[in-house]
């Protein structure tokens, strides 16, 4: 089962890696010598990657100087940059090229803007297609599962009811359920009872948005400036949880704090140690 599962975490994983590569490659108003990461010269017969045979600095702000091991490789890395459509025209000045990235235009602004959106949709959409192909493969285990078929059955019904079915990943029990905390959105917690909010605490270490019950232990442990509370009798109470965590991105990096100020190993170990010398 971790086998296959990690086949699933390996491919989103690789998607979001992906979307961190366009994301540096964007051409955006000052110098970033990423957008060369994909230029490709003809090096006696061979592609090679253009940080290979050169040096590339940023001399000024809006300026990329690229000068070559060999001098004789200028015109291939000039024509290597213009076939790449990186939109920016080199100058060769027979030692060095330089990049001269234009200051942003409004209209610039809006197709960057474009971009981004563009490929955080495309990123969405791969996770969630690898989601749906998971969800298909461990269809398979749902005997092994802590809830029965008709549970599951149940579940994946109401997916499809609601039109979620493509996001939506049912696995049952796992041992190693942390493993997918940071490829979530929001953590939820139903629970009508808790001895300790451990799980939530997996979720503060990657500053993941929470959203828990209003039961004692849970308000014990947090403040509703860290997590999101909703009644369990109230479905309304749980639509506007989940549009508020939406809007706002501090819950989870000021439920990182807590954990970071109260509860990591480091600071448990600090209190117990503090504990046993007052005695």
């Amino acid at each position: 089962m971790d086998e296959k599962l990690k086949v699933f975490e390996d491919k989103m994983q690789k998607s979001y890696n992906n979307l961190l590569e366009e994301y540096t490659t964007i051409r955006a108003g000052r110098a970033n010598p990423h957008v060369l990461d994909k230029v490709v010269v003809d090096y006696y017969g061979a592609p090679t990657p253009l940080q290979q045979v050169a040096n590339i600095s940023v001399p000024e702000a809006r300026m990329i100087q690229i000068q070559p091991w060999e001098s004789s490789l200028l015109k291939d890395i000039e024509k290597a940059i213009l076939v790449a459509d990186l939109g920016l025209n080199p100058t060769n000045d027979g030692k060095v090229i330089r990049l001269v990235f234009p200051e942003l235009t409004e209209e610039r602004r809006k197709e960057l803007a474009k971009d981004v959106k563009k490929h955080g949709e495309n990123a969405k959409v791969a996770i969630r297609n690898i989601r749906r192909d998971a969800n298909d493969s461990f269809k398979k285990y749902g005997k092994e599962a802590d809830v029965s078929e008709d549970e599951v059955k149940e579940l994946e019904n109401q997916a499809l009811r609601l039109k979620v079915d493509d996001r939506c990943l049912f696995l049952g029990y796992q041992e190693k359920a942390y493993r997918f905390v940071p490829f979530y959105d929001i953590y939820a917690s139903p629970s009508r009872s808790e001895g300790f909010g451990l799980a939530i605490m997996e979720a503060a270490i990657y500053s993941r948005k929470v959203l828990c019950s209003d039961i004692p232990i849970f308000r014990e442990l947090f403040t509703e400036t860290e997590v999101c509370f909703f009644d369990l009798q109230n479905i309304n109470s749980l639509v506007q949880a989940v549009k508020q965590l939406e809007k706002n991105n501090s819950f989870g990096l000021n439920l990182n704090k807590k954990w970071l100020s109260s509860f990591s190993p480091e600071r448990m170990a600090s209190n117990y140690l503090d504990l046993y010398e007052s005695l």
